[in-house]
């Protein structure tokens, strides 16, 4: 009886050889990359700043015959940070060439619909500083004097840092 060899050639002899190989070569090749991993743990902790401001508005002359109104903004800045503010004057009806306004010694044009003086970025309040105060001066055209002015004063903050 003759028996017939069980390989199918020798291509087929060398990649079941090269799959051997390759599978232990693998397992060694883990162990040694083993060595080198390591383990790290680690925590952090982070606190956020207290946001403490406030603004109040005080009336300090107005008159029905005075072109002048003068008036005060009081500021607190109790954060632990400093604060940056926008002050934002809005009149109910147009004011164009009637009313012109300033925040301490700085003017702005009013705007394009007449209604609205912002003065962006109109300074800094250092941390916790209990008061700031800055004063709000509308002049009124003299034959706008003894008209009423209906207006709204905005104060936003921003934290600096």
């Amino acid at each position: 009886m003759k028996h017939k060899k069980a390989s199918k050639g020798i291509f087929v002899d060398v990649a079941v050889l090269i799959v051997c190989l390759a599978i232990a070569t693998s397992c060694l090749a883990s162990g040694m990359f083993a060595k080198f991993v390591s383990k790290s743990n680690g925590n952090d902790l982070a606190r956020v700043a207290s946001f403490n401001v406030n603004a109040t508005m005080n009336e300090d002359s107005a008159g029905e015959e005075t072109s002048t109104r003068s008036y005060t903004i009081n500021m607190s800045n109790k954060s632990e940070t400093a604060v940056r503010y926008t002050v934002k004057l809005t009149f109910r009806d147009s004011v164009k060439d009637v009313v012109s306004a300033k925040l301490g010694d700085k003017s702005v044009n009013v705007s394009s619909d007449g209604t609205t003086f912002v003065w962006e970025n109109a300074g800094t309040i250092p941390a916790n500083n209990p008061s700031v105060s800055v004063p709000l001066v509308l002049e009124i055209a003299a034959s706008a004097a003894g008209g009423e002015y209906d207006f709204d004063v905005g104060v936003s903050f921003e934290q600096v840092n």
